[in-house]
């Protein structure tokens, strides 16, 4: 049985198949740890039990990309382990993830020789993705404010790289954070160019890093 070798860009297939394999063979409830290890008393189940879980071991390490096992490295004799750090690397619920699932989805371009379901299949696959990154307490709301946020990091051009990746790595991403990240940036690139200097740049402070007071005008 050929089962698809996990990449970085197809975890939620992957783990379908070989959650399908394992549990065809008995192994799920080793690898999603409902099956515990017996106590050491009693040795023909401990023995049963560790066989099970090698042949779980194997399973998993045979159908992960070697520049996937990067991420299994310090865990690799412990299936329950490999299985929940590798969900908790392809699927992290930081925004930027989901920012760069979103960003993949709205690229896709049909190829030259591709056909139409190949093409909405690629769509559905993505989509996915997107929904896999979500928290359980994702709502419209929520979409609406990263649309924002996914809008801001887009337009920056290529010079603003490394201000875009240190945004993605937020824990948290709105549009306040992201408004005090861009007048943070703003301050300091007009200070390397030396636009901003003494009174000046203590203006330029103010103004970028101080919201209008309602009802009044900027301090």
């Amino acid at each position: 049985m050929q089962i698809l070798r996990l990449s970085s860009s197809n975890y939620v297939q992957w783990s379908e198949e070989i959650t399908a394999v394992l549990r065809l063979r008995g192994l799920w409830g080793i690898v999603s740890g409902t099956e515990v290890k017996p106590v050491a008393s009693e040795t023909e189940k401990v023995a049963d039990w560790l066989e099970k879980h090698d042949k779980a071991l194997g399973a998993l390490f045979l159908t992960i990309a070697p520049d996937q096992r990067i991420h299994i490295q310090t865990c690799k004799s412990d299936a329950k382990l490999i299985w929940t750090t590798l969900r908790s690397v392809h699927l992290s619920q930081r925004p930027g993830a989901r920012f760069n699932a979103y960003d993949d989805l709205f690229s896709i371009r049909k190829g030259e020789e591709e056909t139409l379901a190949s093409l909405m299949n690629r769509i559905d696959e993505a989509i996915l993705r997107v929904q896999n990154l979500r928290p359980d307490t994702f709502d419209i709301t929520k979409l609406d404010e990263e649309l924002v946020c996914m809008t801001m990091i887009r337009s920056l051009p290529s010079d603003y790289t490394s201000f875009s990746s240190s945004l993605l790595l937020l824990e948290k991403m709105d549009r306040s954070s992201l408004q005090a990240a861009f007048r943070n940036e703003e301050i300091n690139r007009m200070h390397r160019s030396g636009d901003v200097s003494g009174k000046d740049g203590a203006s330029a402070l103010r103004t970028f890093s101080k919201p209008p007071r309602a009802g009044g005008k900027p301090s």
